[in-house]
């Protein structure tokens, strides 16, 4: 006769200790996830009433991820705004720092045309410009463009002799003033201003604006005579 050993060779463990060395062992099934246990629970669930929040809320949560989708957009907007506002500051308040420059410019500019020049010896003058290649071209048959031609080409002439087209008398423009030049068989050629006497021509650009035009000058043959 065979006694039973007491306890026996695998000890005795609780039910709810099995099952839960079971679930550890074990990965947890996907379909046991809160969110989705819980939906397949209302899901099979007879009463109506449950399905319906279900439906609820889930539209609820969707609605918020809109309204929170929307918030964010609406942050960035602003922001984009704010950034654009921020440029549009700096470029208002450079226009304005140019306009108060130009203004007081301005007013300078006014004050110094009230109070006029302040030199009292200003006299008005004529500038005419002066080529450095230029040459006198006589016209032809005059002797005395010739003459004068000859004169002109052999010095720097501030001030030019322009022949007029006159065919009685020897006309010509010194600058703005109105001369004669003619020939004399002792002097060779005279410049006579119009209002006095004539004078020679090779010491009427230097002398006609401080001489008294009432002593005669001449140039003769192709030397000046002073």
């Amino acid at each position: 006769m065979q006694i039973a050993r007491w306890p026996p060779r695998s000890p005795l463990r609780r039910v709810e200790e099995a099952n839960e060395s079971a679930e550890a062992g074990s990965p947890p099934s996907p379909s046991y996830a809160p969110g989705r246990r819980l939906r397949q629970q209302l899901a099979q669930s007879p009463n109506p009433s449950l399905q319906e929040q279900l439906k609820q809320r889930e539209e609820e949560i969707l609605e918020l991820r809109q309204v929170i989708a929307m918030k964010d957009g609406i942050i960035r907007s602003l922001g984009e705004k704010l950034g654009a506002a921020e440029v549009a500051g700096q470029v208002i308040s450079m226009k304005d720092q140019v306009i108060r420059q130009l203004q007081a410019e301005l007013e300078d500019i006014r004050v110094a045309l009230e109070q006029g020049p302040r030199d009292g010896d200003l006299r008005p003058f004529t500038a005419l410009p002066i080529a450095p290649a230029s040459v006198y071209i006589p016209s032809p048959g005059s002797s005395v463009d010739e003459r004068i031609a000859d004169f002109s080409n052999r010095r720097r002439n501030l001030v030019l002799f322009t022949r007029l087209e006159e065919e009685v008398a020897d006309l010509y423009l010194y600058g703005r003033m109105l001369v004669q030049c003619f020939e004399d068989d002792e002097e060779g050629i005279l410049v006579q201003d119009l209002a006095s006497r004539a004078m020679r021509c090779s010491a009427f650009p230097n002398l006609c604006g401080t001489l008294k035009l009432g002593s005669t000058q001449s140039w003769s043959g192709t030397s000046w005579q002073h």
